[in-house]
């Protein structure tokens, strides 16, 4: 299962977030709950999440993989609370690349450290590969995200004992497992040409410590599972379509109107045979990135469901059998 919260409008003056969960295989939203300040006394996105997992462990569903963003609150109630010792916690891969991408970007707008420039994109890419082939290990995952430390300094083998000194009292990294680059043989070419950074140089013990700092690394560890929450993002595009941020809405068409998002995402997901092909794909150019990239070409979408629930309505009302749905479950 997937997580995710949405804040009722921009900055820090919400009044409501609306916390969803998605099956993360099958990209179907289950359920969702509307956190209202006042109403929940703890962080909105935290409270959502709770009602939400207790709903769904209530029902029976025992043991599950949960995937969120870093949410400091959510990680600790997962963490400590006993009724949730049976939910396995991960965090979400893009997130992570965002948190390293932020580092990198930092650390590059010193002219000190212009030599980190041309690895910056290399090792976004490289933590991406390290939660891919970690098979579920996080110390797989960890060291060999770690082990770019060494290839960016031109060392393609070394010993389990590598960085001892450098990390003191740290944890990270430690190689255990991971005593060499994936990469074949380099050629002397690209030997001779490798923007190799110096270990001694200021500018990697600036990213050696950055890239080894205790939270980050543990975070790290609980993406070998190679999920995120991409698919609740794209449903949250959706949602902003029906519930726009720069007006109010009350709590009961906040859940109706959520609940028209969520019948939209499910009824456009992919379940025929042809529609679970490959996508086609086409090179566009991002002025933002200032670099070509792959995008997927969209689909027309189905909105067949509009007229459905019309029909429905008109039908009820004309035979005189019209009733109001039960929305206590959402609207208390």
């Amino acid at each position: 299962l997937a997580g995710d919260g949405q804040f009722d409008s921009p900055g820090h003056c919400a009044k409501f977030c609306v916390y969803t969960i998605m099956d993360h295989t099958t990209g179907l939203i289950i359920d969702f709950f509307i956190a209202q300040k006042g109403l929940n006394f703890e962080e909105l996105e935290r409270a959502g999440c709770r009602e939400l997992l207790k709903k769904i462990i209530a029902k029976g569903v025992s043991q599950f993989k949960f995937v969120t963003d870093r949410h400091s609150g959510i990680r600790a109630m997962i963490r400590d609370d006993i009724s949730f010792s049976t939910v396995t916690h991960y965090f979400d891969i893009w997130h992570l690349a965002k948190s390293i991408g932020k580092i990198l970007k930092e650390l590059t707008k010193l002219k000190r450290n212009e030599s980190l420039i041309p690895w910056k994109q290399s090792i976004i890419n490289h933590f991406w590969f390290s939660c891919r082939n970690s098979a579920g290990d996080p110390q797989k995952l960890i060291q060999t995200f770690h082990s770019f430390l060494l290839h960016i300094s031109n060392s393609h083998k070394w010993t389990t004992g590598t960085f001892s000194k450098m990390r003191g009292e740290n944890l990270f990294p430690n190689f255990s497992q991971v005593v060499k680059c994936a990469h074949g043989k380099l050629q002397k070419i690209q030997l001779r040409r490798g923007a190799w950074i110096d270990r001694k140089s200021e500018t990697f013990s600036e990213l050696f410590d950055k890239i080894t700092n205790k939270q980050l690394s543990e975070d790290m560890m609980h993406c070998s599972e190679f999920l995120h929450t991409g698919s609740i993002e794209n449903y949250h595009n959706v949602r902003l379509k029906y519930l726009p941020k720069r007006i109010a809405f009350s709590r009961e068409t906040t859940a109706i109107r959520s609940m028209i998002a969520i019948i939209e995402t499910n009824r456009n997901i992919p379940t025929t045979t042809s529609s679970l092909q490959e996508p086609k794909m086409y090179v566009r150019y991002s002025k933002a990135s200032a670099k070509w990239i792959l995008r997927k070409e969209s689909k027309k979408k189905d909105y067949t469901y509009r007229g459905e629930i019309l029909s429905k309505i008109e039908a009820h009302f004309f035979n005189g059998t019209f009733e109001f749905a039960d929305m206590t479950e959402y609207v208390p």
